[in-house]
């Protein structure tokens, strides 16, 4: 991953670039990993750190996202940082609140893209109805990219404040977003579906989590490689809610099985059940114990 990111960031085409490391303060580090904000401070120039005052951390800076910068511009690449921040990506996979956000390339200084970022967080808070969008999360991002319907367009419109941003996503592969400048950002409407991603994104996580460690138990391998199956996970999450399914052990169910077996609402008997669940909160575990769901999945097939 180490030499991945370091072939993006020495494209030539960024040399007269700045290179950032985006780190947030409410994920954790060693004290004596090279990437705690002390050991930065020791290593790089004050002008170098820049924070972005996320508005409702104002009042504690110290809490609020950093960028750090790693190359300025016609500069060599602070290879050190690059690999000590990607081993930190290694250990925080599935992580619900990481350290290491992602890497900018941009050719603003760092207190104008400080700011950037925030106008950014604040302009998609309004958007989603939420005080302010914390993008940097890696997670999040991947929901901003990947579960938009049909405006893949859209996130590389509205991050144009950089040349490039990467972060790595469930599968810890390195994602990249590269702007488009000739579309207009604000020529939609956010879906309703986008908004519950954004609003549920720490349960979406936690259940993701959950259903990857399940894999990891019965298979040995993990299920987080294809990027596709997030989308249809939170796919799965939106449908129970547009069932009515509101009570938390039922909805981590209907998801976790729609997951395993496709679609529930294929089989009539599933259905019913699931419908009659919503009368009866956290019941439908033990409606559907009493379905044969193999022989659902052996009909399924067939289909």
């Amino acid at each position: 991953m180490d030499k991945t990111l370091t072939n993006y960031l020495t494209d030539p085409t960024y040399d007269n670039k700045y290179c950032y490391l985006l780190i947030d303060m409410l994920g954790y580090v060693s004290e004596i990993s090279p990437l705690h904000l002390d050991n930065i401070k020791e290593n790089v120039k004050s002008d170098q750190i820049a924070i972005i005052s996320r508005p409702e951390l104002a009042y504690d800076l110290n809490a609020c996202p950093h960028l750090i910068v790693i190359k300025e511009p016609n500069e060599k690449l602070n290879n050190k940082l690059v690999r000590a921040s990607v081993g930190i990506v290694i250990r925080e996979h599935l992580f619900t609140k990481n350290y290491i956000c992602g890497w900018i390339v941009s050719e603003f200084p760092p207190e104008v893209l400080a700011q950037k970022c925030l106008d950014f967080g604040s302009q998609c808070g309004r958007l989603f109805n939420l005080p302010f969008l914390t993008f940097y999360e890696p997670f999040r991002m991947q929901l901003l990219q990947d579960c938009n319907g049909f405006f893949p367009h859209w996130l590389p419109s509205i991050i144009n404040w950089c040349d490039s941003y990467f972060y790595a996503d469930v599968s810890q592969t390195i994602r990249t977003i590269q702007p488009i400048r000739d579309f207009d950002p604000m020529d939609r409407v956010l879906t309703e579906e986008e908004k519950y991603y954004q609003h549920q994104a720490k349960n979406l996580l936690a259940l993701y989590k959950a259903w990857n460690n399940i894999y990891l138990k019965l298979n040995k391998t993990t299920v987080s490689g294809n990027k596709a199956q997030l989308v249809k996970f939170c796919q799965y999450s939106y449908q129970a809610r547009t069932l009515g399914i509101n009570d938390v052990k039922d909805h981590d169910i209907f998801v976790l099985l729609s997951m395993k077996y496709g679609s529930l609402l294929n089989n009539e008997e599933i259905k019913n059940a699931i419908l009659a669940s919503q009368d009866e909160p956290g019941t439908l575990a033990e409606k559907l114990k009493q379905i044969d769901i193999a022989k659902f999945v052996a009909s399924s097939n067939k289909n």
